[in-house]
């Protein structure tokens, strides 16, 4: 299993920008750059939660991209069954179609950005992860200003109800400000040559047909929450061509 890459670019290209696409060759950003779709890196979520069995496996690959100023993460899902109801940021999306990036930039806690398919967003930084009624030990909901700065586009509906049954491809994208990082998890390195942590995650809990993927493996407890599980996310410099 190849460790996750970040793609360090110089400016970051238009969150509805399909990367996934394969018959588009190059597009620009900015002006006289351009970035080769085929030589970004992307990464397929192929084991599933505890090694487990489910009669639905989507086929889930993501890439992730970064600039000076935001973090840019990108979903391409192979699916079925799929819906979307929760409205609310910070609602429960992991009950609908859902995509989730867990990371750390540096020691002091990590991140959890679960979208469902219809691009609500429910994101927390959390120091300690220990389970409790009220959700974690030590942990922080991202506030209504922060969430309102990070772009998402999905190519669903706000709300997908009832469940679509048939096979469909969907994405979602969303960028995520430095910034907005910065606030909760304090200095950090996102200069090439820079290790994070973290893991790719896909669920569908209260779905037809409920599944739990992960990139990097969790081989004990039925829980993405898990940071001792969590692989090396190392960002690198992304050729461009004139």
């Amino acid at each position: 299993m190849r460790e996750i890459f970040i793609n360090k670019i110089d400016k970051l290209p238009d969150v509805k920008t399909d990367f996934f696409d394969n018959k588009i060759d190059i597009f620009e950003v900015p002006e006289t750059l351009y970035i080769k779709l085929s030589d970004i890196d992307e990464f397929e979520l192929k084991n599933t939660l505890l090694g487990q069995s489910f009669e639905h496996i989507p086929k889930v690959s993501a890439k992730l991209l970064i600039d000076d100023s935001a973090l840019q993460v990108k979903f391409n899902v192979i699916d079925q069954y799929v819906k979307s109801e929760v409205v609310e940021l910070n609602g429960p999306v992991c009950t609908d179609s859902c995509v989730e990036f867990f990371f750390a930039v540096n020691g002091n806690g990590y991140f959890n950005f679960e979208i469902n398919a219809g691009g609500t967003v429910h994101s927390s930084f959390i120091k300690d992860s220990t389970r409790t009624d009220n959700g974690f030990k030590d942990f922080r909901f991202l506030e209504l200003e922060d969430l309102n700065q990070i772009e998402v586009y999905s190519t669903l509906d706000k709300i997908v109800s009832p469940e679509i049954t048939e096979k469909i491809t969907w994405q979602l994208s969303y960028n995520v400000p430095l910034s907005v990082l910065q606030k909760y998890a304090g200095d950090f390195d996102s200069s090439a040559t820079a290790v994070w942590k973290g893991n790719l995650y896909k669920c569908a809990d209260n779905t037809s047909h409920p599944h739990w993927l992960t990139y990097y493996p969790i081989t004990e407890g039925f829980n993405f929450h898990q940071p001792k599980y969590f692989g090396n996310l190392h960002i690198v410099e992304f050729g461009l061509i004139s």
